[in-house]
């Protein structure tokens, strides 16, 4: 007994893509024609359908029992095969599958034409002739006498006799005989003249079914759906028909609808421009900041989809006596398409039916799709504003500035060394030298007149040392005019004082003197300030590089110059002096300051930068907030944009945003599921999820989790297979049912 296994088997394979390349989606059924047994008549492979996806467009059926198995029946069997591609019409068709080749390519396969048997025991009787091989089961008995040239010929009693041809008499009418059987290849042709029409019959058996009648007209289409339009540039008078509505993909600006054959003006769909950048730091003469860069273009509005093809009308019945059965009946019209109105203001509620959708074009906002006969809030069209630019990089250093004018005449310096005469017969006595003679300088301190040696006595206080004409100088007290010290920062140490954490050198109008800074002397943007001080190089007067003081605070008072409450030591670029802090040389970033103010009297008001208030609640009303319930928004409401990451399973947290973005890849393999929704579910809570198809690999497939659930008239969608395109889904949460309700999609953004 032959059993499956035993078998001789086929595997077919094939490309199936459309005329641009691209992979088709879709399946290919193979059925046995018959249930096939073995040599004992029991079955062995049983007449059931077995489909065979399209992988990529790619097919692999198989392996198939081949139709010319020798040990099974019944014999000439054929498989009925069904191709059904995604978007057309399945198309059916019978052939065979011989052993060899074992695997054979779908477009090899031939269908075969099965023609109606004739009766194997005559043939038609409608006169004339029939020309050419005939081909009996059996044998076909004629009378005997047949030979080249001959025809039969009936007399008016029926008999009918072998006669040349031209003879209408012809002889005796030959007696048939089981014996005889046409076997001679020289008779061509055979001529039948029948005889006189014999009594009536009886009524015969009723004749067989009629042939299928002929295919029903296509039912009328379903109305319209009004459809969203595109293009380059403003949209011509003669493009599209009223309703309809168009997308300007270049200037990214929405017409629609169309009415009365007009297109109206245009609405932006790209948000306002971003605010100015912030100013940057200021340089000596820095620029300023660039412009913050064009907000991004606002998310497209959602368009209806269109309307389903009425059903085809069904088959016409069957003719009674086998003639074609009459057409068959006009098939019901068609669901009308959802459609998209606009209007001012918001739609009130008796306007359109379940599924529509609603644009008010003044206010930029979409509605839809509306449900159990209410609206849904609406959605603006319009994108949100670019973000504030960055701040300008610091301006670089200006030109030097012209040179000032010349300052006044300096007092009078102090009196040049004395010199010495060294002749020894010219040295005098001090005390007896007349005016202009040269003379002896005193013991306790002079200038030694061979080596030039400063010999220190008493009378300059020890201060003077080392070689004429460079002398040096010592360390010289605060109470000299000096610092008393030989580093900058033990310099200023010494002139400011008593030292204290977080004070500062401040001036209060009369003298200088660490003190910590006063509320009133920090202006609005407060500033960061850092260095050293200059050392003091001698016990001079201020016009000969010293102080001109006594005391740390007043040296200290003597630089700063006049005094005024507030100020502090600034440099203009050329000269410091005292000044108030200017806003400009605060830097971009403020600093966060911590501790309590001191001073405060009283609430601080709004114009000062605080909320004239002493509790939240208070504060909130002051500076005008007010509960969100019925306000109405002057500007767009931008959802937040989430970008979901690929894998299998695609996870996705609905209390992150509104708007979702997830771009295929083919890394992740063909089919992924969109994952149950994590995060806190909003009731009504509408999203957008714009999935997009790999630049190569693809399609991709998505499926979808238990929470995602589909209508019975709009089942989940079939997504683009280009590469590249956007497919855009829309989905409503129902708290009730616990689920997210597919809304409508649009497929082939490009």
């Amino acid at each position: 007994m032959a059993l499956p296994g035993d078998l001789s088997r086929v595997t077919v394979t094939g490309t199936f893509e459309d005329i641009e390349g691209i992979p088709l989606l879709g399946s290919v059924t193979f059925a046995p024609s018959a249930n096939l047994t073995d040599a004992a008549g029991l079955a062995a492979v049983w007449a059931v359908p077995r489909a065979f996806p399209l992988a990529g467009g790619n097919l692999t059926a198989g392996p198939l029992v081949a139709t010319d198995n020798p040990d099974i029946a019944p014999s000439g069997w054929t498989y009925t095969i069904t191709v059904a591609i995604q978007g057309t019409m399945p198309v059916t068709f019978t052939a065979g599958l011989p052993s060899s080749p074992s695997t054979v390519d779908f477009s090899a396969l031939v269908p075969l034409t099965t023609q109606p048997p004739l009766s194997p025991a005559c043939l038609p009787l409608t006169g004339g002739s029939v020309s050419g091989l005939i081909v009996a089961v059996g044998g076909l008995k004629i009378p005997a006498g047949a030979a080249a040239g001959k025809v039969w010929t009936s007399d008016s009693l029926g008999s009918g006799s072998w006669s040349p041809a031209g003879d209408p008499a012809g002889a005796a009418a030959a007696a048939l005989t089981a014996a005889e059987s046409f076997t001679t290849s020289a008779v061509s042709t055979i001529s039948l003249t029948p005889g006189p029409a014999g009594p009536a019959g009886a009524t015969g058996a009723a004749g067989p079914a009629g042939a299928t009648g002929a295919t029903g007209p296509a039912g009328a289409a379903g109305a319209a759906g009004n459809t969203v339009l595109s293009g380059t540039g403003a949209p011509s008078s003669g493009t599209g028909v009223n309703g309809n509505y168009y997308v300007d993909s270049s200037a990214s600006r929405f017409y629609g609808p169309k009415a009365a054959g007009a297109w109206p003006a245009a609405v932006s769909l790209i948000g306002p421009a971003g605010s100015a950048g912030a100013t940057g730091a200021t340089g000596a003469t820095g620029a300023t900041g660039p412009a913050g860069p064009a907000g991004s273009q606002g998310v497209q509005g959602v368009a209806g989809p269109t309307g389903p093809a009425g059903a085809a009308g069904t088959t016409g019945s069957t003719g009674a006596t086998g003639a074609t059965g009459p057409a068959g009946a006009t098939g019901p019209t068609g669901a009308a398409g959802n459609t998209v109105r606009s209007g001012t203001g918001a739609p009130p509620s008796g306007l359109g039916v379940n599924g529509d959708f609603y644009i008010d074009p003044a206010a930029e906002v979409l509605y839809g799709p509306k449900a159990s006969g209410t609206w849904p809030s609406g959605v603006s069209l319009t994108g949100p504003a670019g973000a504030a630019g960055a701040a300008g990089s610091t301006g670089a250093a200006g030109a030097t500035g012209a040179t000032g004018a010349t300052g006044s005449t300096g007092a009078t310096g102090p009196a040049g060394p004395v010199v010495f005469d060294t002749t020894a017969t010219n040295i005098k006595a001090l005390g007896s030298q007349s005016a202009g003679a040269s003379g002896i300088a005193p013991n306790s301190d002079h200038v030694h007149p061979a080596t030039g040696l400063i010999a220190s006595g008493a009378a300059a206080g020890g201060a003077l040392t080392g070689t004429y004409p460079n002398p040096g100088l010592a360390n010289v007290a605060i109470s000299g005019g000096g610092t008393g010290q030989a580093t900058q920062a033990a310099a200023i140490t010494a002139l400011t004082g008593a030292q204290t954490a977080g004070r500062y050198l401040r001036s209060d109008g009369t003298s200088s003197a660490l003190a910590a800074i006063q509320a009133a002397d920090v202006p609005v943007l407060n500033q960061s300030t850092t260095g050293t001080a200059a050392g003091l190089s001698t016990a001079l007067a201020v016009a000969s590089g010293g102080t001109g003081q006594a005391s740390a605070a007043g040296a200290l008072t003597a630089l700063t110059g006049t005094q005024a409450a507030g100020k502090f030591v600034r440099s203009d670029g050329t000269n410091s002096a005292l000044a108030v802090i200017q806003a400009a040389d605060v830097p971009a970033l403020n600093q966060s300051t911590s501790g309590t103010a001191a001073g405060l009297s009283a609430t601080l008001a709004i114009a000062s930068g605080g909320t004239n208030a002493t509790t939240a609640a208070a504060a909130l009303t002051s500076l005008g907030a007010a509960a969100l319930a019925g306000a109405t928004f002057t500007g767009p409401v931008v959802p937040a944009v989430v970008t979901l990451t690929d894998a299998s399973p695609v996870a996705i947290n609905t209390a992150a945003g509104n708007d979702f973005r997830l771009l295929l890849t083919s890394a992740v393999g063909g089919t992924r599921q969109l994952a149950n929704p994590t995060g806190t579910q909003f009731d009504g809570q509408r999203i957008l999820i714009h999935v997009t198809q790999p630049g190569g690999g693809g399609p991709c497939l998505l499926t979808y989790g238990t929470a995602w659930e589909f209508a019975t008239g709009l089942a989940s969608p079939l997504l683009s297979t280009g590469a590249n395109v956007l497919d855009l889904l829309a989905f409503c949460y129902n708290a009730t049912k616990g689920k997210w309700l597919f809304g409508g999609y649009i497929n082939g953004y490009a």
